[in-house]
């Protein structure tokens, strides 16, 4: 058996950022990301008046960078901030669970190959909404 020396190397692009379509109350119609984040601040979604009733919350991160008090933080501004931009969050998370360090491909090779639609039903309740909690290294 021979093995190669060289990387392999395969062709891509890289994707245009998607825009968010914003309500009627907002003064842009398309808003775009800037550094990966959209700023939702006094802007309301096009389809206000969304409701989930059912979430998880998923957390690759290690408990001692990232406990139970900075994930409960967490729900709570984003169920307040998403109700200010029209869409309801009624409830904390149905689900939180921490994803080990061996467990992290596996999980990410899960939501990749099921759809929403399978990955709801490993849960108990179906989830509107899926939060998956990355630590990102700056560059």
């Amino acid at each position: 058996m021979a093995m190669n020396t060289k990387m392999e190397q395969v062709t891509g692009r890289i994707l245009d950022q998607p825009p968010i379509r914003l309500g009627k109350e907002s003064k842009q119609q398309e808003l775009l990301p800037r550094n990966g984040v959209w700023d939702m601040r006094e802007k309301t979604f096009y389809s206000s008046g969304s409701t989930i009733n059912s979430w998880a919350m998923f957390c690759y991160v290690n408990r001692q960078r990232c406990n139970g008090e900075i994930l409960r933080k967490f729900s709570e501004e984003l169920m307040f901030f998403s109700g200010k931009a029209g869409m309801k969050i009624s409830t904390n998370p149905c689900i939180v669970r921490y994803i080990r360090k061996d467990e992290v491909r596996l999980q990410i090779d899960a939501n990749i190959k099921y759809s929403p639609k399978s990955r709801q039903e490993s849960f108990k309740e179906n989830s509107n909404l899926v939060v998956d909690i990355f630590r990102l290294n700056r560059f």
